[in-house]
């Protein structure tokens, strides 16, 4: 399979939407999946005929006349300049993805020009759209998924802006970035947090985008059980298991998604971890196993699990594993 080469997209328009209204400028920025630059196009389009600008679009350029300057020099066809533009996509050492910011406006203006004037589309029928990724990355609403609250470490390269080639450049270097760094975080992938037991009886801790799961193995199920606990009882599990790991001798206890008990007793030595199991409601018919903890392990534990669920932080395999 041929690698992917992430294709940063950047469209200034006059318009919502295509057809009533036209592509004035398209910037792209191609890069490896490793953050390299592999390569850059640009081009600015004459107007499409009996094209107009939207009022709204005619505002905002009024704001930004240097930019609007820099979408008239030198315009060509638009289907000259989209033939262009594929054989641009075609010379590159991978399989194109289209990467924009919001990646369903400037996606519909490439794909419905790239149909209009040559009938094919060299980039399928889909993009990635970064503030969907970055959503996920922090675990902020969609609405919320702004710029300005994105960490300050992805951002691009500061250039002048609303100029297709720039804002590609700007948007493709902080996603390379946000790439790079959840490549490097295992926890966020997925990777087990902690692990406790032996192949018939553990218990396994892995943190996702958000979402701590819980697996659960008893000599008594048949099957492992897994609970999805929110960030919320993300935080309790994580203040219990520091208070445990922050003290020489004590106990304590959290409820997790009204079906599992973690109880912590802790001595100089050791400490104990007992898990119970019961039907939401009720402790009745509650099903338990117990282990033996390394102090080091529970410590390290809560200071990776503050890290990677509360802090939002760069986390790693704690060294137990």
């Amino acid at each position: 399979m041929a690698d992917e080469v992430y294709l940063s997209v950047d469209v200034e328009a006059d318009g919502p939407i295509p057809g009533p209204h036209s592509m004035l400028s398209l910037g792209a920025a191609a890069y490896s999946r490793g953050g390299e630059l592999l390569g850059t196009f640009s081009v600015n389009l004459k107007p499409l005929p009996g094209a107009s600008m939207h009022p709204e679009q005619a505002a905002f350029w009024r704001d930004h006349p240097e930019a609007l300057k820099a979408t008239k020099v030198d315009p060509e066809e638009p289907g000259a300049a989209m033939a262009r533009f594929e054989e641009w996509i075609g010379e590159l050492p991978g399989t194109a993805v289209f990467v924009g910011w919001p990646a369903g406006f400037d996606f519909t203006f490439v794909y419905w020009y790239l149909r209009r004037f040559l009938d094919r589309s060299p980039l399928s029928f889909a993009a990635l759209d970064i503030k969907s990724y970055a959503m996920a990355m922090t675990g902020l609403t969609f609405g919320g998924t702004v710029k300005r609250r994105l960490p300050a470490r992805w951002a691009g390269t500061p250039r002048p802006g609303h100029i297709a080639l720039n804002d590609a450049l700007m948007q493709g270097e902080m996603f390379c970035r946000m790439l790079a760094e959840q490549r490097s975080r295992p926890a966020l992938r997925g990777a087990v947090l902690s692990r406790w037991g032996d192949s018939e009886s553990g218990l396994a801790l892995r943190y996702r985008e958000g979402t701590l799961r819980v697996d659960l193995v008893l000599p008594d199920l048949s099957a492992r059980r897994s609970l999805e606990v929110d960030r919320d009882e993300i935080v309790a599990v994580a203040k219990v298991v520091g208070r445990v790991a922050s003290r020489p001798e004590g106990n304590d206890a959290v409820e997790i998604a009204d079906s599992m008990r973690l109880e912590l007793a802790r001595t100089e030595r050791a400490v104990g971890l007992r898990v119970k199991l019961f039907d939401r409601g009720g402790l009745d018919g509650a099903l338990e196993t117990r282990f033996d903890l390394e102090p080091k392990s529970l410590g390290t534990f809560a200071q990776r699990l503050r890290e990677a669920c509360i802090e939002d932080e760069r986390a790693t395999d704690p060294p137990w594993m």
